[in-house]
């Protein structure tokens, strides 16, 4: 009995020690751990003490030395490191410093008990009672009372310390505890481990009683874990986490009633919940039986949602579009479902602008070519059966009106034409804006007369003046359709079809409708195949000069050459400069290809000149490279190396080509007479006809349009036309050309009319350099 009694007063103090290290341990935190260690080398004290009490008395220095010592010097570290940290005196103190402090003490006590000095303290064991009681030796064990004394009575200030530091009262009382704990733990120290052994009571007590005023630690601190959450746990923080949360979290059960919510359930929703309240509650009253029986189905079926976006009526009427995130768990054999709610009403707003602006025209506010491409396969998955036209809008001469009334003028007129068509076209038919100046309509279940009636009725609304600034402005547009299934089954092919008809409406004089045919997809392949080929020629050498003699019509006495480009193509011959010189001014050829013609041409002059023939030689200037301001360097570097003189380069530019820029125009060619180069204004009459115009260009000679030529067949018509403008250049000062001369009685008019020089078919057809040389330097 008495074993048993020895058995169970060493083990039950041992096992309340290893429990609690097990609960604190799995509080998962600094503090928790460190008292967890601590729990630990106390019961690894009291079971060592067991063992000892029931061994002979000859084991129980060994134990103590091996066993039990070591487990008390490390319960003093711990118990230091443990109060420490609830002040943050490790937050200041140098580590090293800090954990020499904490556990240098036990260090030097372990190494005292295994270097067999254990007598200093300890000088024997004698049987008293039923303990077997270790006899001490004064001096050393009370020094070892007066170590331990210390160190219990820190405890105290450190807890105290940290007191004065948290915020509120309950946590105040927390610490207040900690504090008498610590306290009560000292007295009873001091009473059995100095008092005791100083006055030995009557009644035997077992060696090392004094330690038994840990249990009373212990308990005081699972009385603060349980009372005041004394050394959170996880499930605390998941508390903290759950009442601070930006989401709405509520726990319901299959009735929807709420078991529990944070405070931002109510926030979120603008009513009063509390747990007992149906969730139903937050909908307009109308909607609450649908949603309830919504609820339960998905409950019995255990729908789990994550992200599930959906938008609710709140019961004050505001729409509101949240995130549900739902899963299901058991609690005390019940069945719940935990909602967390996110409020996404921004994010779905913001999602809207987005989609808005991912499918609409910035500019015109109707919708944009993503959206075009978006709507047509909608409509062809509904039912692809259906007939549909697009329809490509492109406004004639809108880039003249950039240029000249700015861009600001321009987007207004775009946004006008926006307005037009939606004023013309109803729903549920689209209009979206393509880029530019070009508009894409997508007409839905029409036949092909509905279509093209839809399309005249844009034109006619187009038409209309539109006033900016106080000034009215009249625009036309060129349309293009094609039909969907017959011209083509996708946007790509039906888009490209409706471009071809579109251009073919501008070739034809603009302003009108077309509608797609094959032809016209012929064309435009062959256009196409002959751009391919042409950025190929140039360098290929498939490019050839020819020259068309100029007569001075008082002598007949030639006077110079004009330079006319041809292709000659392998395979397809000589292709005239009509088919392929506008392909090249779309494509951006005309550059290139106009500076191989002017060293082409100076060169080939030079050669004559060389001979003995001292001819000018004409150059035809596109407005491209015209508006280019190194232009006139480039010539003078072409007269540099071919070694002409500059008196007998003449530089042909159009009317058209002089108004686009005409300040920088002027500039160029006034750079161009510096260097003795002559300016010929060519096709005059045909274009703006301007006074003002010849007057501001360093103009010499003006080239009468072949237009105006031939008609001068009789007394009127064109021929007085022609007479007209020589008689203004005369009143000028200009000398004049008049091409596509081909009869006598065309020379003799312009004759009688003071033209000075003639150019046409009467004196050559444009011919190769071999041919002109041959003709007018070889013979004599």
């Amino acid at each position: 009995m008495t074993s048993y009694l020895i058995w169970g007063f060493y083990f039950l103090p041992g096992l309340l020690c290893l429990i609690m290290a097990c609960e604190m341990e799995w509080r998962h935190n600094v503090k928790s751990r460190t008292a967890a260690a601590l729990m630990l080398s106390l019961a690894f004290f009291f079971f060592g003490e067991m063992v000892r009490a029931l061994l002979p008395p000859e084991y129980s220095i060994p134990i103590v030395e091996n066993w039990s010592g070591i487990s008390a010097g490390l319960s003093i570290g711990f118990a230091y490191h443990f109060y420490t940290l609830f002040v943050r005196w490790n937050e200041r103190v140098h580590p090293l410093l800090y954990y020499t402090v904490c556990y240098g003490p036990a260090v030097v006590l372990t190494l005292l008990f295994q270097s067999g000095h254990t007598d200093l303290i300890f000088t024997g064991t004698i049987v008293e009672g039923p303990w077997n009681k270790l006899v001490i030796e004064p001096t050393g064990y009370f020094a070892l009372m007066i170590f331990v004394l210390f160190y219990i009575s820190a405890f105290v200030p450190l807890i105290l310390l940290a007191r004065r530091r948290v915020p509120t009262d309950r946590m105040k009382r927390k610490y207040t505890l900690l504090a008498a704990s610590s306290s009560i733990l000292f007295v009873w120290v001091f009473l059995f481990g100095v008092l005791a052994e100083l006055f030995p009571p009557r009644l035997p007590l077992p060696s090392l009683f004094f330690v038994y005023g840990t249990v009373i630690w212990i308990a005081m601190i699972r009385y603060l874990m349980v009372k005041y959450d004394f050394l959170s746990s996880i499930g605390n923080r998941f508390r903290i986490l759950f009442e601070t949360s930006p989401l709405s979290i509520m726990v319901l059960d299959r009735s929807a009633r709420i078991r529990e919510l944070n405070p931002m359930a109510e926030q979120m929703f603008h009513i009063r919940l509390s747990p007992g309240s149906l969730f139903t509650d937050i909908f307009p009253e109308a909607e609450r039986a649908a949603r309830l029986q919504h609820f339960r189905d998905d409950f019995d079926r255990r729908a789990r949602h994550r992200g599930f976006v959906f938008p609710i009526m709140t019961k004050k009427g505001e729409l509101l579009h949240i995130s549900l995130d739902c899963d299901f768990f058991e609690y005390e054999d019940e069945l719940l479902r935990m909602d967390i709610i996110r409020d996404v009403t921004a994010v779905k707003l913001a999602e809207d602008r987005i989609r808005q602006m991912a499918y609409t025209d910035t500019l015109t506010c109707v919708g944009n070519r993503a959206l075009f491409h978006k709507r047509f396969g909608e409509l062809v998955s509904q039912d692809p059966g259906r007939s549909m036209a697009v329809l490509l809008l492109d406004l004639d001469r809108f880039k003249q009106i950039n240029d000249v009334l700015g861009h600001g003028t321009g987007d207004r007129l775009l946004q006008h034409v926006a307005e037009s068509l939606t004023a013309a076209v109803p729903e549920p038919h689209l209009i979206t804006r393509l880029g530019g100046d070009e508009f894409l309509v997508l007409l839905t279940d029409v036949d092909r007369a509905e279509a093209e009636d839809l399309a005249h009725r844009i034109l006619a609304m187009i038409r209309r003046p539109f006033v900016h600034g106080g000034q009215e402005l009249h625009l036309t547009s060129s349309i293009g359709l094609a039909h969907y299934p017959d011209d083509g089954t996708d946007t790509e092919s039906l888009m490209k079809h409706a471009d071809h008809a579109m251009y073919r409406a501008k070739s034809l004089g603009k302003n009108r409708v077309c509608v797609y045919d094959l032809e016209m997809n012929r064309l435009s392949e062959a256009r196409f195949n002959l751009e391919q080929r042409l950025r190929l020629a140039l360098d290929r050498g498939e490019l050839v000069l020819h020259y068309q003699p100029q007569a001075e019509l008082a002598t007949g006495r030639i006077i110079g050459m004009e330079a006319l480009v041809r292709w000659m193509s392998p395979g397809a011959g000589l292709i005239p400069p009509g088919e392929f010189i506008p392909v090249a001014e779309e494509c951006g050829l005309i550059v290139p290809i106009g500076q191989w013609v002017l060293v082409e041409a100076c060169r080939q002059n030079k050669a004559w000149y060389d001979l003995g023939r001292r001819w000018t030689i004409s150059v035809n200037v596109s407005a491209p490279q015209l508006i280019r301001s190194a232009f006139p360097e480039e010539v003078k570097m072409v007269l540099t190396e071919t070694g002409l003189p500059p008196e007998l380069l003449i530089l042909e530019i159009t009317e058209t080509a002089a108004v686009r820029d005409l300040e920088h125009t002027r500039r160029m060619l006034l750079e161009l007479a510096d260097l003795g180069i002559s300016i010929s204004l060519d096709d005059f009459g045909t274009g703006y006809s301007s006074l003002g115009l010849i007057r501001q260009l360093p103009v010499k000679t003006i080239k009468i349009d072949r237009s105006f030529v031939q008609e001068m067949t009789d007394e009127g018509g064109g021929g007085a036309i022609a007479e007209a403008l020589i008689t203004l250049a005369l009143s000028f000062g200009m000398g004049t050309v008049a091409e596509g001369v081909e009869t006598e009685v065309q020379r003799s008019r312009l004759a009688r009319s003071r033209c000075a020089a003639i150019q046409g078919y009467l004196l050559s057809r444009p011919v190769p350099a071999e041919r002109i040389t041959e003709q007018y330097v070889a013979a004599p």
